[in-house]
């Protein structure tokens, strides 16, 4: 594992710990689900932009959510 050393504002550090402690979890732990989830929002959206490139026929959401039984 690495350590990674970065500088924040005052302001931010304050909120981050004041939700670290709301949440009972130490700023390790935070930061390390932060990262992954900002990784992975990345990665979904660089896949998103790729399919969207192939231009082929989308299918509304309402259609599927009929087709399973999920519209309201």
């Amino acid at each position: 594992m690495q350590t990674i050393s970065i500088e924040l504002p005052d302001a931010l550090v304050t909120d981050f710990d004041r939700v670290c402690l709301e949440n009972n979890k130490i700023r390790q732990s935070v930061l390390q689900e932060l990262m992954t989830r900002y990784l992975e929002d990345i990665e979904d959206a660089a896949i998103a932009e790729y399919v969207l490139s192939l231009d082929e026929p989308t299918i509304p959401l309402s259609e599927i959510e009929k087709k399973y039984g999920l519209a309201d």
